[in-house]
């Protein structure tokens, strides 16, 4: 038995060295993105990224793992069009650095190293985020039930910067039955009698007036002077929403709304959370000038679990922007609100994403081991790795550790 019982203390010892082990390596390397993602967006990326990847390399190394100070790469090469952020490589753990941009919040976090973020594409500029929202029972016929809320920016945005076009499938997410059912009730937008909520319009900055039916085939198209449903009854779990200029205005811009009704059927539910649980995608066409940019974005909508009063409790994962503007007010049982959301970070001008500065931090370390060695048989050395990702916050110029579901390399 005593044998045995040093053997079972041994391997008690060695599993918490290890612990200990991770946690420390994690908190060099979150040190490590926090201190690279500050330096370099506080900059707007203006100097490149080598300065930024120096300092990270040095405050990874003022701490350490089991008394050993943490070594990383810059993983540093000049920047190219191709790899615009100068990552030398993107294999773990060589690998220490990569600097990239957020691509996507919601509702998988996705960095992407090929992407060059930017708080602002031009000086005194900023990107456009969009919040969308699918609020109601009733199998979303009512008028203001679905909501497009392109938000106020904290800066002067792109002159000229538009949403042109959004594509709402119900079908993305492999529900094989679902489709908007708009032969029962055709679309609509609500007419600000009474507004879903109070204190804000329903519709601002763009048409609310009576849409006019025609038919081409199978295709329906309901149109007013500035807003254009159009759905093929061949295709019907597709709806096109298309946002025109009039006159002097440029169409659907930063600041403007609209909330509207459309029919679902043979979704989970046929409600807001139905729209969630389906995994609907909405394609955002942006356009500056009235011309559309590319690529456009694909963003899927996430069944919220939001209980009470306005405001919910915005998850910054999933809606980092979205004050002040106010969801309608949800349900009061949790996992049955009735409510999906989904927010993009759209354009900022031609040719730039306009996503947040985003720096992973990851590494393997080799761990002495405390016993060394148990009757004769010599014990380790062990290796630990850990990673962690920063983003710098444009608006409040501080940077925070953030979860990612996606990682892609270039």
């Amino acid at each position: 038995m005593l044998p045995l019982m040093f053997l079972m203390l041994c391997f008690v010892v060695e599993i918490g060295n290890l612990w200990l082990a991770r946690a420390e390596l994690e908190t060099a390397l979150e040190s490590a993105a926090l201190a690279a993602v500050k330096e370099w967006g506080a900059a707007n990326g203006a100097s490149g990224t080598l300065i930024s990847r120096q300092v990270g390399q040095t405050v990874a190394a003022a701490n350490f793992v089991r008394g050993n100070s943490v070594v990383v790469g810059t993983n540093y090469t000049v920047a190219t069009a191709g790899n615009p952020n100068g990552n030398l490589s993107g294999t773990f753990p060589t690998a220490n650095l990569i600097f990239g941009a957020l691509t996507s919040t919601s509702p998988t976090v996705v960095f992407t190293s090929g992407v060059a973020p930017s708080c602002s594409a031009t000086p005194g500029t900023s990107a456009g985020t969009v919040l969308l929202d699918a609020s109601a029972r009733n199998a979303l016929r009512d008028d203001n039930v679905w909501g497009i809320n392109f938000q106020t920016p904290t800066a002067t945005t792109t002159p000229g910067l538009t949403l042109s076009r959004v594509v709402l499938n119900l079908r993305a997410g492999g529900d094989p039955n679902a489709n908007f059912n708009l032969l029962a009730t055709a679309p609509r937008i609500s007419n600000n009698a009474p507004n879903r909520i109070a204190t804000q319009n329903d519709v601002f900055g763009i048409s609310n007036a009576a849409l006019t039916l025609t038919t081409v085939g199978t295709v329906r198209t309901w149109a007013n002077s500035q807003v254009r449903f159009v759905w093929n009854s061949a295709i019907p779990y597709i709806l096109t929403i298309h946002f025109l200029p009039f006159g002097a205005d440029t169409g659907l811009a930063p600041g403007d709304r609209i909330r509207f009704g459309a029919r679902v059927a043979n979704i989970p539910q046929n409600d807001g959370d139905g729209v969630g649980i389906a995994a609907t995608t909405a394609t955002l066409t942006y356009a500056v000038g009235g011309v559309n940019q590319t690529p456009d974005i694909v963003v899927t909508f996430i069944d919220t679990n939001y209980v009470g009063n306005n405001p919910p409790p915005l998850d910054p994962d999933i809606l980092p922007n979205s004050a002040p503007y106010l969801l309608p007010n949800a349900e009061s049982v949790p996992g049955n609100d009735r409510q999906s959301v989904v927010e993009s970070i759209g354009l900022s001008a031609p040719g730039t994403s306009g996503s947040p500065f985003v720096v992973r931090a990851q590494a393997r370390v080799a761990v002495a081991p405390i016993c060394g060695s148990l009757f004769g048989t010599v014990i380790g050395p062990y290796q630990v790795q850990a990673e962690a990702t920063a983003r710098y916050d444009c608006s409040t110029g501080y940077p925070s550790v953030i979860r990612v579901d996606q990682f892609v390399y270039p």
